[in-house]
C-alpha cells in the first residue's frame, strides 16, 4: 500500500523553507522514492488543497484531488503533501481527504513550537506581509482573538478523530530538537538518511521567510499607517537586513505577567499534547518555555 505523507505545519516552523527545498529538490527525491506532486501547488505549497474558510468549493477541490490522485497513481513513490493551511483547514475536507486517500497508508506530519515563540512569530509575520484582520493591534490582543489557534491540542484534533493518534507524528520545533536545519531533520523523519543520497540534495543557505526583529516592528507600523505605498516589499527587505544585524539583541512583546498568564494558558493542554505526541525532552522544552 503507498504512503502518503502530509505535513500540516504549524505556521512558523520553518515551513517556507521546507517547502522551497522540496520543490527545488523534486528530481533527488524521486529517486529517493518520493513524489512532490503539483497539483495544488502554489509558492511551493499544496495550498490549494486546504479551505480556510467555513464555505468549500466541492467543485474546486473534487478537481484538485482528481489531479492528485492522477500524479499519485502515476508511480510506485511514497507522496509528499505540505501546507501550513492543512493546520486551519475546514474539518469537512479533512473527512474529505480520508475518503479521497482511504486506498493509502498515510501519516501526518506536525511540528509543535512553544507558544511564547510561536505567538511572537505570528504576530510579526502578520504585519510584515500587512495582513489587516489584526493589524496594529496590541500583541496581547492578537493572542487572546487566537488563543485556539495556538493550542495544540485544538489544531491536531480533527486530524486525530480522522487519521487516529497512531498515524500522527510530531516533533517540537526548538534548537536543541531539531537544530539548525528544518530540511535535513524532515529527511530524517520520512527516513531519508542514506549520506550517499542526501549529498544529492540542495539544501537553503538560509531561511526562506526570515523574520523581523521586534524592535524593528515598531518602525513598520508607524510607516504602513502613512499608507500603502510601492516601495514597500523593497522597505521590509531593508528591515529585515536590517534584523540580521541585530538579531542578537534579546526582546520580548510581553511584560512577565503576560508570559506567566500565556503559560498558564496552555500549561495543561501542553502536557496532554506532549504525552501524546512529544518525548520527554520535547516534552521539557515545551512546558518550560
Amino acid at each position: 500500500m503507498k504512503t502518503i505523507i502530509i505535513h500540516i505545519g504549524i505556521g512558523k516552523t520553518g515551513t517556507t523553507s521546507l517547502q522551497q527545498f522540496l520543490n527545488d529538490n523534486r528530481e533527488p527525491l524521486k529517486e529517493a522514492g518520493f513524489l512532490y506532486p503539483l497539483a495544488g501547488n502554489v509558492q511551493n505549497a499544496h495550498h490549494d488543497l486546504c479551505c480556510l474558510g467555513p464555505k468549500i468549493d466541492w467543485q474546486k477541490f473534487e478537481t484538485h484531488y482528481t489531479n492528485l490522485l492522477s500524479e499519485i497513481n502515476s508511480t510506485n513513490s511514497a507522496t509528499l503533501i505540505s501546507s501550513e493551511y492543512f493546520s486551519y483547514t475546514n474539518p469537512e475536507l479533512i473527512k474529505f481527504l480520508k475518503h479521497v486517500l482511504s486506498d493509502f497508508t498515510v501519516r501526518i506530519i506536525f511540528y509543535a513550537r512553544p507558544q511564547l515563540d510561536l505567538i511572537e512569530s505570528a504576530y510579526i509575520q502578520w504585519h510584515k506581509v500587512l495582513n489587516k484582520q489584526l493589524y496594529g493591534e496590541p500583541i496581547f490582543t492578537f493572542f487572546e482573538k487566537c488563543i485556539k489557534a495556538f493550542d495544540f491540542n485544538e489544531v491536531i484534533k480533527p486530524w486525530e478523530i480522522e487519521f487516529g493518534q497512531k498515524s500522527i507524528q510530531s516533533s517540537l520545533y526548538h534548537k536543541d530538537i531539531i537544530g539548525s536545519d528544518i530540511c535535513q531533520h524532515f529527511l530524517n523523519i520520512i527516513g531519508i538518511t542514506d549520506p550517499e543520497i542526501g549529498r544529492k540534495f540542495m539544501f537553503p543557505k538560509q531561511g526562506a521567510n526570515p523574520s523581523l526583529h521586534p524592535l524593528l516592528l515598531d518602525t513598520l507600523i508607524k510607516v504602513d499607517k502613512i499608507g500603502v505605498f510601492k516601495g514597500r516589499e523593497a522597505f521590509v527587505e531593508d528591515l529585515l537586513r536590517a534584523s540580521q544585524k541585530i538579531k542578537h539583541i534579546p526582546y520580548s512583546f510581553f511584560t512577565p505577567e503576560q508570559e506567566d498568564e500565556i503559560r498558564d494558558c496552555y500549561r495543561e493542554s501542553n502536557g496532554i499534547f506532549a504525552d501524546k505526541y512529544l518525548s520527554l525532552e520535547e516534552k521539557e522544552l515545551l512546558l518550560g518555555m
